[in-house]
């Protein structure tokens, strides 16, 4: 687990998180991606992969990621609604958007970007305790990636859980519209 604190990185990947599911786009060229939550409607995520300074002890950098909906959304004087996460956390960090928000290149805006990370240590609802990216601000230390990561696999594996996860779903409903005298196939 990640160091808990301010700890310096670079952003090492940038990820489209429905386009890395294998999903098709939406007609404004979103890749949509559903909620675990079915109250909560699907919506177009991001995921920014970052190498920390500090190592884990066989010398390799600690990665974390921090992953949110892909909303650049900032109300103007007079609007009501809250600032997305994505962009008050491109804010925090100090990244300068371009005025047509409409073509914002994310991989080119963040992809060897320096930062210093504020990662949290927080349980979930089994107990577990996560290290969560909680702030990005600027940094001024210099973090050289390690070439350790690699993106194709990364999107693999989300694809990967997407897909085991699909295969869960449908077992589990399976299994709840069956009895024990009925056959499912």
């Amino acid at each position: 687990m990640a160091p808990e604190g301010m700890v310096n990185a670079v952003c090492v990947d940038v990820i489209d998180v429905g386009q890395a599911m294998g999903l098709a786009p939406d007609k404004l060229g979103r890749y949509i991606v559903p909620s675990k939550n079915k109250a909560h409607k699907a919506k177009a995520r991001c995921k920014w992969v970052f190498e920390l300074e500090a190592r884990m002890e066989d010398g390799r950098p600690f990665t974390q990621y921090i992953d949110m909906p892909a909303s650049l959304y900032k109300p103007e004087p007079g609007q009501t609604g809250q600032t997305a996460k994505m962009r008050d956390q491109l804010d925090n960090w100090g990244i300068k958007l371009p005025e047509d928000l409409g073509k914002v290149d994310l991989t080119a805006l963040l992809l060897g970007q320096q930062a210093t990370l504020r990662i949290k240590h927080e349980p979930d609802a089994k107990g577990r305790i996560w290290a969560n990216i909680s702030t990005i601000n600027p940094s001024t230390a210099t973090v050289e990636p390690s070439g350790e990561w690699d993106s194709d696999v990364a999107r693999k594996r989300i694809k990967d859980r997407a897909l085991q996860d699909t295969i869960s779903d449908v077992v589990g409903a399976v299994k709840s519209d069956t009895d024990d005298n009925d056959v499912p196939f």
